[in-house]
């Protein structure tokens, strides 16, 4: 995939290897797309800001000739039988931010998340919460007010994608007074002690960045 001035913003031969395979997998199912069911497709899931955009699909390696079909979705939430595409519509669309959702609907932030904004949003997959001590997760929905504190630790006031993230950036939070450090190396980007498995997914209202550790303020 290329951007208006050529330059590749995406490229994939056999989604098994993709970066972000499990994200693809659940989006490919909410989406409603065919199902990547031979290991040898190729496929991308990518956020893209509007603009105009290429994609080139081809027969890679060798000299394979014959028809190819290309498809192209634009993903929105379907959960709750909604079209949105806010950032709490995406989540509870993906069947890894249940958790997650779960949690915005205790605090009430679910609203927050669907109508106001931008946001940027570091999003903890139900696996990241599983890392949690034994009884912390317990712990917090039995207090909905630290509960909220620790979701607003992961929501950066206005849309801030992986192209404007700085190594060494501080970006405040929603939490008052409590910041998020960034730090960029060669193939990773690293919020707090926590990795960036999948970035830029867009929602209407802003954008959300995959993160594989809750963060605790």
């Amino acid at each position: 995939m290329f951007d208006r001035n050529g330059t590749v913003i995406a490229a994939n031969d056999n989604f098994g290897t993709a970066p972000n395979l499990a994200l693809l997998n659940t989006v490919t199912t909410a989406a409603g797309a065919f199902a990547l069911g031979n290991a040898n497709e190729a496929a991308v899931l990518v956020g893209l800001p509007a603009g105009s955009y290429t994609a080139q699909l081809g027969a890679g390696q060798g000299t394979a000739t014959g028809a190819v079909l290309l498809e192209t979705y634009e993903f929105g939430s379907v959960g709750s039988g909604q079209t949105s595409q806010t950032i709490t519509g995406i989540a509870a669309a993906l069947a890894d931010f249940s958790t997650l959702t779960t949690a915005l609907r205790l605090t009430g932030l679910d609203a927050a998340l669907a109508s106001g904004g931008p946001f940027t949003v570091f999003a903890p997959t139900d696996a990241a919460f599983a890392k949690l001590p034994a009884g912390t997760l317990n712990s917090l929905v039995a207090n909905p007010a630290q509960l909220a504190d620790v979701l607003r630790y992961h929501v950066v006031s206005g849309q801030v994608l992986s192209s404007q993230l700085t190594n060494g950036q501080v970006a405040p939070t929603l939490l008052s007074g409590r910041s998020l450090t960034v730090t960029l190396a060669p193939g990773s980007v690293r919020i707090n002690a926590s990795n960036v498995t999948a970035a830029d997914v867009r929602a209407l209202n802003g954008v959300i960045h995959v993160i594989d550790t809750v963060l605790v303020p």
